[in-house]
């Protein structure tokens, strides 16, 4: 007599929740799979499927797969039709879709060929941008070096000018280096 599990007892034993066992058992069932009912139509689970539910959770963890690539991987494998486990689990998803899936391979190498190109006219761009940064940026560099050369001719005229002026005003009289005041109250 083979054994029966409850849904509790399957979810201690993969160390996940009821209600992720419930997915994965709806997602199958989607697929055709069968699982045994009892009377109040509650699945009941058997050793096939501790393997199969076993065999899901390996293919999710790997990395390689989805969680539907996953069930549907494992459903195939349950059925006899994917027998490959010396394979790599990325051969097993090629396996699993057949001429389907070559026809995606294929939507997807042009996309990233699609992809190649954008990339390509945007690193010319950046180039064209760059060249555009780089002549301003010596164009501004001119300008202020030109500025501060002229602001430094201003200051040295001014300097030569204010020197001039001291002594314009060392030889003014006394009267006009009186104050505002001084000057109205004469004082």
């Amino acid at each position: 007599m083979t054994a029966i599990y409850n849904p509790g007892d399957i979810a201690d034993l993969l160390q996940i929740k009821e209600s992720t066992l419930r997915k994965y058992a709806l997602m199958l069932e989607k697929l055709g799979y069968r699982f045994q009912k009892n009377s109040q139509n509650q699945r009941w689970y058997t050793e096939k499927d501790i393997a199969l539910f076993k065999k899901i959770i390996a293919l999710k963890n790997s990395g390689d797969m989805d969680l539907k690539s996953s069930i549907e991987a494992a459903f195939l494998w349950s059925k006899g039709e994917l027998v490959a486990e010396d394979k790599p689990v990325a051969q097993n998803a090629i396996t699993l879709q057949g001429e389907g899936y070559s026809a995606d391979i294929a939507r997807i190498e042009i996309s990233i060929e699609e992809l190649k190109d954008v990339v390509l006219q945007q690193n010319e761009k950046i180039e064209q941008l760059t060249k555009i940064v780089l002549e301003q940026q010596n164009y501004i560099n001119n300008e202020f070096e030109q500025l501060k050369s002229s602001q430094l001719e201003r200051v040295e005229i001014a300097a030569t000018m204010g020197e001039e002026k001291e002594d314009l005003d060392l030889k003014a009289p006394q009267s006009r280096r009186k104050g505002f005041f001084a000057r109205l109250f004469n004082k």
